[in-house]
């Protein structure tokens, strides 16, 4: 074109390259520099856009082999699964501590806990006789009847249950075998209160049991099992039972003294309190406490409330089924297989941790099937079940994703993108055909991504397929809108009917490709900034996004700018759009009118002629083909024209618009102090399936968490000094509120402590009473032979690997000794009676689980002894102290735990005890302390690689400033409507707000951008800014919107509330921030433009021959360039 008389001053410098000829011929002034580094800057981009327009076919075709090519490599993807990778915070102390665990331990080496929780039907009592029956149904069936076959054999609970050692007494070698055959699995259970609860234990064979020397001769199971009448029989055997034996003995509590669920019941014995009556008083059962074989349970494990206390019943009960780890279950797999060597199970060869992990795996899913197929015919309760595979099941089940759910968001955006293209009045000006192309782009440069990410090693998981197809498809089609609403403004401009198709890409690059390029930048800047979080599920999500983002932008700056070439030819010859696409139409087409067709298309024409059919290029265009190139004209360009950018000039408009900004901002910031750390796990687990049953009636009856305070290689193990701090350290550990505590005799006095007993009191309480028993048998003159040989064994023992027997006739050489006050052991003889104690004791070192690293050395009193040396334990490098936390029913209660139980672990630590603690709310909850902290860390380093970013390609420190006051506005606005929606904040909302502050990028940069380059007063600016940025910013918004909604069919609710709702309000703020308060901003204190006209009322005139851009070809064919875009 030869001039721009119709075209107003204040566009003419939206061009770098003619500002600056402006300012070298005197008619303008302005930032030299800063124009001669954007025009730099927009030449590059042009050049590309020039190459893409001259060879489309070779692009595209390209893109599409290299996307293709990487795509492939989504076969090799690994999904990730196992919660504890998934949501086990990296990085920090947790990490050293899980590292140093498994060092010790190894691999496999946690037991696990099955739990069945039974909930009164309608909300009724579940602590009814008739209730707990069912309740026993259940929980026999697991324990006697679940089985799963594997190497040619059935493998019961029995098998695979955590079992107390069975000790030996070595004068009593039928009580041994007793022991030994009836050595139950512990199944803490309220059925414990309750002679029903022999019943779990009963074997299917009873076992004959005599005693040498007395008339007792019996076949006996849990159920008929009379611990006193044995002892009875013991004192009148041969030998007579040791007075320590029948300590120890009584210590098992059995069941024959308890009261009947069923007092009517024939096999309810005649010892128990209820025989005969037609009742059972529950609460008096429960107040005297569940005992089953040396254990006491914990009344808030096993049944739900307060109120059963009051006589008002429970509204639920609990059992818990503990399994062996995987080490535990190989060691018994390769026991059996060395004793029965021609077995199946031996022709199996070296087993391994996997294969003992399936093992437990397949029972578990047969334990699931057994209760609930148990509980179908119950009319008291309902039975729920979980274990500690379930978590991983239904990731299994739903990581997949949902292809209808994929297919039918994808079709849903192509169909927008085709509505915002259409032109209903034209068959050739319509472009469906790039709206549908722009998707497959997106979804392309969507799977390039995700390949290139497995490539890499990211791992998959839920939200890779839940989410992130949405996610990229709604952030991608932004700068899709973007390049073809700024491509179909310079191609559908009459003045630029005869260009050449390749320099309308090459403009349209220019005006936009550093717009897309920051969006882009900054975009992909968030997700990988968010990947700091140090929760591996929401790193490897916030990296494989990223990483999209980035593909997306080079596929559409490589790709959709040739395929707007293609369609512009397609349109030049006057072909239909669609499924019409090779069918030409005469509309619009009068005598003498020139057709051009596209450069490179089917090598028709090239750049350098351009003609029509005839081989002449007319000098002007017909009018009647001016009106009708001109009947698709935008909606929403007419809406801005006339409505809405007039309307946001004026100074009241501009007065209401920051009235609600600020009334925005004071609401976000009200939120903002709303916001609670956590994680509902209701919403984790998909709603509608027995897991998420299980989920709501364990939170809301019982929430409770095994804990294990564990002493590590830095304590000086056994000294007196150690040994002191640690049973303070114990006790104050009960000070925390949701430590279950009981009133216990520690050190011969009455305390609250801890419930849980602790190996080390045990172990001192057990050699003081020997002593003590011992002290008393001298006073009296009753030494028996048993405790003459503890003595015998225990006195002489120096610790240091010797013996020495002239310490047996020293009156003074104790077990224990006392120091300010408490009983300690002797610290030279610690590891030694460790040793002695763990073979020793019947009870306590089973029911305490510390879990020794090493394991003390295999040792057994002999009646005999050729010499009376024990071997001591090797230093200790892990000791446990076990306890159990309950009523945490928030996440704020597991967070205020882990920091109340941290503060007391941190104190001892300048004592000398040194520890750390393991359980559910460490390994799960301890990512929400400091979690803010990174999260301001986060965004803190995007706004200034924002700032940095649009500092330098605009050369504006102002405009950057406004930019991220706008994006930290939509930032404070999302983390605001976190609190006002009762959306508890953790690693997944920590993302989505950080990934907002790169997505707002989208609303405000355009109009930014735009708002510099032009030329004059600031409400002119921002009127032109809006008509040219509105549309295709508004688009991209309401496009977004269609990729995100998709979300609200997913089966997780957490994606719906921590993902959908987020995004919408990104959508929500964004929109108003980008559309509404920017344009008021910058009309008040937005930044000078880079060129000042000096004759501001005169046209200028572009009628200059050579290319505004340095390094620009002379020859470079003339369009009209003065556009805003």
């Amino acid at each position: 074109m030869d001039s721009t008389d119709d075209v107003p001053d204040e566009e003419l410098y939206s061009s770098a390259g003619f500002a600056l000829k402006q300012i070298d011929s005197g008619a303008a002034t302005g930032s030299v520099w800063r124009l001669r580094f954007r025009a730099f800057i927009e030449q590059k981009f042009g050049s590309l856009g020039a190459s893409l327009g001259r060879r489309p076919w070779l692009a595209i075709g390209l893109v599409v082999l290299v996307c293709a090519g990487l795509a492939v490599s989504l076969l090799e993807a690994k999904f990730e699964t196992d919660i504890n990778e998934l949501w086990v915070e990296q990085g920090g102390r947790l990490e050293d501590e899980i590292d140093y665990a498994d060092a010790v331990l190894g691999q496999g080496s946690e037991p696990s806990a099955e739990v069945v929780i039974q909930v009164g039907k309608n909300g009724r009592d579940a602590a009814t006789p008739e209730a707990l029956l069912e309740h026993l149904a259940v929980v026999r069936r697991v324990a006697q009847d679940v089985s799963v076959t594997q190497w040619g054999r059935e493998w019961f609970y029995q098998d695979l249950c955590f079992l107390n050692k069975p000790p030996e007494t070595v004068f009593y070698p039928t009580l041994d075998n007793l022991l030994k055959s009836m050595n139950p699995c512990t199944v803490p259970t309220v059925l414990d209160c309750f002679w029903e609860g022999s019943l779990v234990h009963d074997r299917k064979i009873p076992y004959r049991f005599f005693v040498p020397g007395s008339t007792y001769d019996e076949y006996i199971n849990w159920s008929t099992l009379d611990v006193d009448k044995i002892v009875d029989a013991l004192k009148n055997g041969t030998p007579p039972v040791d007075p320590v034996l029948e300590g120890e003995l009584r210590k098992i509590s059995a069941y024959f003294n308890k009261p009947c669920l069923n007092p009517l019941d024939p096999m309810c014995p005649a010892t128990a309190p209820n025989k005969g009556q037609n009742s059972v008083n529950i609460t008096d059962a429960l107040r005297r406490g569940c005992t089953s074989l040396g254990y006491e349970w914990t009344n808030d494990i096993i049944i739900s409330g307060s109120d059963w206390s009051k006589g008002d019943g429970s509204p639920a009960v609990q059992a818990i089924f503990n399994l062996l780890s995987e080490q535990d279950v190989l060691k018994m797999l390769s026991e059996k297989q060395a004793a029965n060597p021609s077995s199946v199970l031996a022709q199996q060869g070296n087993l391994t941790l996997d294969d003992a992990d399936n093992l437990l795996r397949k029972w578990r899913r047969e334990f699931v099937k057994a209760v609930y197929d148990t509980e179908g015919n119950f009319t008291h309760t309902d039975a729920h079940a979980w274990t500690s595979n379930s978590a991983q099941d239904v990731l299994v089940k739903y990581s997949s994703g949902n292809e209808v759910l994929l297919i039918v968001g994808y079709c849903l955006m192509a169909v927008y993108a085709g509505i915002a293209f259409i032109n209903l009045r034209s068959a050739v000006r319509s472009r469906v055909n790039v709206g549908l192309a722009g998707v497959v782009f997106v979804a392309l440069a969507c799977l390039a991504g995700l390949g290139f990410a497995a490539l890499c090693g990211i791992k998959f998981n839920p939200s890779t397929t839940q989410v992130l197809p949405f996610l990229v498809l709604g952030l991608g089609v932004d700068d899709m809108f973007v390049l073809a609403h700024t491509y179909f403004r310079l191609f559908d401009d009459p003045k630029n009917k005869n260009t050449p198709l390749s320099e309308i890409s090459r403009y349209c690059l220019e005006k936009v490709g550093h717009s897309i390029t920051l969006t882009s930048v900054t975009n992909s800047a968030g997700f990988f900034l968010a990947a700091i979080i140090p929760i591996p599920a929401m790193r490897d999500f916030a990296l494989q996004v990223g990483i999209c983002v980035v593909f997306n932008y080079f596929v559409l700056l490589f790709a959709f700018p040739a395929y707007l070439c293609l369609d512009g030819g397609r349109v030049r010859l006057r072909m239909w759009d669609v499924l019409c696409f090779g069918r030409k139409t005469p509309e619009c087409v009068s005598k003498g009118e020139t057709v051009v067709a596209h450069e490179g298309l089917d090598q028709e024409v090239t750049d350098a002629k351009v003609s029509n059919e005839n081989g002449t290029l007319p000098s002007k265009t017909n009018e009647k083909s001016s009106r009708c190139d001109a009947l698709g004209q935008n909606w929403g360009d007419l809406f801005v024209k006339k409505y809405y950018a007039p309307l946001l000039c004026k100074p009241a408009a501009k007065v209401v618009v920051i009235v609600i900004a600020l009334g925005l901002l004071g609401a976000s910031i009200y939120g903002a102090t709303q916001v609670e750390n956590g994680l509902d796990l209701t919403e984790v687990v998909p709603s509608n399936t027995r897991e998420h049953d299980f989920v709501i009636a364990n939170q809301r009856y019982f929430s409770y968490a095994y804990i294990t305070i564990v002493q590590d290689e830095h304590n000086r193990f056994g000294s007196v000094e150690w040994q002191k701090e640690t049973l303070d350290f114990h006790q104050r550990l009960g000070d925390v509120p949701w430590i279950v505590t009981s009133t216990r005799t520690v050190q011969g006095e009455p305390r609250l402590t801890v419930s849980e007993p602790f190996w080390l009191e045990k172990m001192i309480e057990y050699y003081n009473g020997l002593q003590m028993l011992y002290e008393y048998e001298v006073a009296t003159s009753s030494v028996s032979d048993y405790s003459s040989l503890l003595r015998y064994f225990l006195i002489p023992q120096l610790g240091n690997g010797s013996v020495d027997n002239s310490l047996l006739s020293d009156p003074t050489r104790r077990l224990v000794e006392i120091s300010n006050g408490t009983v300690v052991i002797p610290e030279e003889r610690f590891y030694v009676y460790l040793t002695a104690w763990v073979s020793l004791d019947l009870v306590f070192p089973q029911t305490t689980r510390p879990n020794f690293r090493p394991v003390p050395p295999p040792w057994k009193i002999s009646q005999l002894p050729a010499i009376n040396y024990i071997p001591p334990s090797e230093p200790l490098r892990y000791a446990g102290m076990n306890m159990y936390a309950t009523r945490l029913k928030t996440s704020s209660e597991q967070i205020e735990l882990i920091k109340q139980t941290r503060s007391i672990i941190e104190d001892a630590r300048a004592s000398g005890i040194s520890s750390y603690p393991r359980g559910v709310p460490f390994t799960f909850y301890e990512q929400y302390i400091g979690l803010q902290k990174q999260l301001g860390l986060a965004i803190g380093l995007i706004l200034l690689a924002c700032l940095l970013a649009t500092s330098f390609l605009l050369l504006s420190l102002w405009t950057g400033i406004i930019m991220i006051f706008m994006l930290g506005l939509t930032t404070v606005e999302v983390y605001g409507f976190v609190g006002l929606a009762n959306i508890q904040f953790s690693a997944i909302p920590c993302v989505s707000v950080i990934v907002s502050v790169g997505a707002a990028v989208e609303f405000t940069a355009p109009l930014c951008l735009m708002f510099v380059k032009i030329a004059g007063q600031r409400n002119k600016r921002v009127y032109y800014a809006l008509l040219y940025r509105f549309v295709p910013i508004f688009n991209g918004a309401l496009s977004t919107f269609l990729g995100f909604i998709m979300l609200a069919f997913s089966e997780f609710e957490f994606i719906v509330r921590y993902f959908l709702l987020i995004f919408i309000a990104l959508l929500v703020a964004g929109t108003f921030n980008g559309l509404v308060l920017l344009p008021v901003i910058l009309s008040v204190i937005g930044p000078p433009p880079q060129v000042i006209p000096c004759k501001t009322p005169e046209k200028v005139k572009l009628d200059v021959k050579d290319d505004p851009s340095e390094n620009a070809e002379a020859s470079r064919p003339k369009m009209n360039t003065d556009m805003i875009y």
